[in-house]
Parts: C-alpha cells; structure tokens; sequence
C-alpha cells in the first residue's frame, strides 16, 4: 500500500493537535499548501512552454511554380520543390539553404539559444 503526502499530512496535523503543537500545525498546513501551489505554477508553466513549442509550426509554405510563388499546405511540400522562406517566418519543413544566406532559430530543436547562419547547401530541420 502505498502512502501519499496527503495522508502523511494529516496524520502530522493530527498529532500536533493531539500535542497541542498548534504553530507546528499551523507549520505543516503553511508547508503544505505552499507545496500544492507550487505544483500548480509548474503544471502550468509546462503546459505553457508545451503549447509554445507546438505552436510555431507553420500550416503553409510558400512554393516557386515556375515564376510564380504559390501558396500550399504544408503536407502538400514535395521533394525536391523549391520554397521561399521569408525573414522571420518559420522553416515548414526539413530542407536544405538553396541559395543566399539564413540565419536560423534552431533553439526548438537543439535547445541552443544561440542562432546558426546558413549558406547555399547547409541542411535545415524544421522547427514544428
């Protein structure tokens, strides 16, 4: 059988009323709840920093059809088409820099805060 904190915090209430040990269980009751909140702020910060690194990936791409630049959903990027990548915007899928230079945010990906530039024929992960 396995004993939560919940039930080992009761028991320790119990006894300092038993005791009469009132700070002291004004003490675990503080303790105690400052734990649960605690716990909550980590929750929601997880799932904040969860949803944020989900977020970011992009539905659309921006494909050069001939001399025209066309708008597609991701899932319809092929191998070997040519896409356009503005400043700022996310790279939509894994890829290689084709021509000119980048500066990429891999920082999803690596967990490096620092940004690497990249040149005609560096490889490239996607960021979602």
């Amino acid at each position: 059988m396995l004993v939560g904190v919940d039930v080992i915090a009761v028991l320790a209430l119990v006894g300092t009323l038993l005791v009469a040990e009132y700070l002291a269980g004004a003490l675990v009751a503080v303790m105690l709840a400052t734990g649960r909140l605690l716990e909550a702020q980590a929750s929601a910060r997880a799932e904040r920093d969860l949803r944020l690194l989900v977020s970011p990936a992009p539905r659309t791409a921006h494909r050069h059809l001939g001399a025209q630049l066309v708008t597609v959903e991701v899932s319809q990027v092929r191998v070997g088409d040519l896409l356009l990548v503005a400043s700022g915007e996310v790279v939509p899928v894994d890829g290689r820099v084709e021509t000119g230079t980048a500066v990429l945010d891999e920082s999803a990906l690596t967990g490096e805060s620092c940004r690497r530039d990249g040149r005609s024929g560096m490889r490239s992960a996607a960021a979602g």
